[in-house]
């Protein structure tokens, strides 16, 4: 008898233990939008159901034993725009945070709640974007866990090629593409980067570790600057401040894992690191080289210094290459054949200092740095093509600050500094062009530094309900060619109804020309910044609580735009790899 019993004793903690795993928890924070301090007493209900929390006095909440799936939560404060956030995925024995920012509501009234529901802008001055979160990265079909792959899903954006990242935003090259991680500018997302350029085959950012990701890609505001086409904001979420959690990953991209835990009783850490593994299989199975090696490391440290300062580290490591010979180019069916090693890093410090309850700012220093290393033998001939080793890297500074003056007035202001640094040795042989024209060789061994320095201010203002205008302006100076520009920009919409909202942005924008084109010739640094005007004009109607439709016009004139002398018809801009006499 004693078996039996044993055996019912060990099959009920087995079906309570796993009882308990099967259930998880949903924590987070809320705060305002505007002033970044907690609002105690916001509800948290999981859509259609009474089950939720309220934050307490810190903004935060919990809402626990929860069975493992996808939850919807309403996020909603008197005052305030209700907002709502889906696809939130609850683990076995897990914590999800999910944290939320609710913006003021211009219409005053202990009864009256204003929903922004399932869609919501950052900002007037941010209307033309697409916001999105890690696991609609996760869902869309043919992403990968990618976030570039699912930017080329946009209306706005047209995939380069197949086998490679490269956005061409309305037109644009992917050279005109900005990235930024929590506030911090990363030259590239991509393992294998263009050099020149923003794209490559496979994406570097950890999908787990990202918030939400918001895609400008029509007017964006003065605190991006430098680029002409769009800009990709993603911020990363603070890792568990409750206990140690550690997760394995194995899918088609590589093998790793992470890990994430508290830093005391006043931060967070997490880790992550990934491998690919397909060059392995095809070192044991077939004899062909030609598998590229990709691998990355990412992290970020969280402390809050007190209630009122924070700071935050954030550091993105990958490392690549790859070897293949004549045999496998002609497999392949490429021109080229030989030896590909890049390395990348940015590590930044961001302190985020709330100053009033009105006023807060954003400090960030950053440096970035990119090794291309290159060697590129013609398949037609055996002949050397390309050999190079580059070195680009860029230090930052950055500071934007946040007033609220009163319900209708909001100002935004900041400095942005910047050093660039490339150093280039490389050598580009002869070549033919498309034309029948003979390109010259290149042999390059230089160093240039280009500093810029940029102010900008942007002013909303809400004259009266349902209508909101934002204007602003950045002025930038170019060390190189010793220019200075200015860019107005400006937005507003209009909200005819609950449904129906119509809107309006444009601007003027530059862009230095990309160092690797800048070095190839003295002369090419006196060149002018190529610069783009942006008109838009759109409306959104709302069909049904979750169903948005989203009809956009818009003008994108250039002006200044370098062409290629040997083939007049393509701007020099569009191949960062190449080597030209531009004009």
């Amino acid at each position: 008898m004693k078996h039996p019993l044993i055996l019912v004793i060990v099959l009920s903690l087995f079906s309570l233990i796993h009882g308990q795993s099967q259930k998880g928890t949903i924590k987070g924070k809320v705060i305002d939008k505007t002033t970044k301090e907690a609002l105690a007493g916001a509800n948290v209900l999981i859509q259609n159901t009474s089950t939720g929390a309220s934050a307490d006095v810190n903004g935060e909440y919990a809402i626990e034993n929860l069975p493992v799936g996808t939850y919807t939560l309403r996020f909603s404060f008197i005052g305030y725009e209700t907002i709502i956030k889906t696809d939130i995925q609850v683990k076995p024995g897990r914590i999800t945070f999910t944290d939320a920012e609710l913006s003021q509501s211009i219409i005053q009234s202990d009864e009256i709640s204003v929903t922004s529901g399932y869609f919501h802008n950052d900002d007037v001055s941010e209307i033309s974007a697409v916001a999105f979160n890690a696991e609609e990265i996760k869902r869309s079909p043919g992403s990968m866990g990618d976030v570039s792959r699912i930017l080329m899903a946009m209306p706005s954006t047209a995939q380069v090629s197949d086998d490679h990242n490269d956005l061409a935003v309305r037109g644009g090259s992917p050279t005109e593409n900005g990235f930024y991680v929590d506030g911090i500018p990363v030259p590239n997302i991509n393992h294998f980067p263009s050099i020149g350029s923003t794209g490559g085959p496979n994406g570097i950012l950890n999908i787990d570790f990202i918030d939400n990701v918001s895609f400008l890609t029509s007017g964006f505001p003065p605190k991006y600057g430098d680029r002409l086409s769009s800009i990709v904001d993603i911020n990363f979420r603070e890792g568990n401040r409750e206990r140690f959690e550690m997760q394995a990953d194995l899918n088609l991209s590589g093998f790793g894992g992470g890990a994430e835990g508290p830093l005391g009783k006043n931060g967070s850490w997490m880790i992550s690191g990934k491998r690919s593994y397909l060059d392995l299989v095809m070192d044991l199975f077939f004899e062909s080289q030609a598998m590229p090696r990709l691998s990355d490391i990412q992290g970020k440290v969280v402390y809050d210094l007190s209630n009122k300062h924070k700071l935050s580290i954030l550091d993105i490591f990958a490392y690549n290459d790859e070897d293949y010979n004549r045999d496998d180019a002609i497999d392949l069916e490429t021109d080229n054949y030989g030896y590909i090693e890049n390395m990348q890093n940015t590590a930044g410090i961001s302190w985020r200092a709330l100053w009033s309850h009105s006023f807060y700012s954003v400090t960030s220093v950053s440096h970035s740095f990119t090794t291309y290393k290159n060697d590129f033998y013609r398949v037609s001939d055996n002949k050397l093509d390309y050999n190079g080793e580059n070195l680009e890297q860029l230090l930052n500074f950055r500071n934007i600050n946040y007033l609220q003056l009163g319900l209708r007035h909001k100002l935004e202001f900041g400095i942005e500094l910047k050093h660039e640094t490339g150093d280039y040795d490389y050598t580009q042989t002869t070549d033919t062009t498309e034309l029948g024209t003979v390109s010259p060789e290149y042999i390059v061994d230089k160093t240039i530094e280009p500093a810029k320095y940029s102010a900008f201010l942007n002013y909303t203002i809400q004259p009266f309900n349902r209508f909101i205008i934002s204007m602003g302006a950045r002025g930038d100076y170019y060390s190189l060619n010793e220019e200075s520009t200015l860019s107005p920009r400006f937005a507003l919409s209009y909200d005819f109804s609950n449904r129906l909202k119509v809107y309006a942005n444009g601007g003027i924008f530059y862009q230095q020309l990309p160092m690797y084109l800048l070095s190839q010739k003295d002369e090419y640094e006196n060149l002018d910044n190529v610069k783009a005007v942006h008109y838009g004009l759109g409306m959104e109607y709302l069909l049904s609580p979750d169903t948005k439709l989203t009809v956009e016009l818009y003008d994108k004139e250039y002006s200044r735009m370098p062409l290629d002398s040997s083939t007049p018809y393509l701007s020099v801009i569009d191949d960062g790899l190449s080597t030209k006499d531009f004009e």
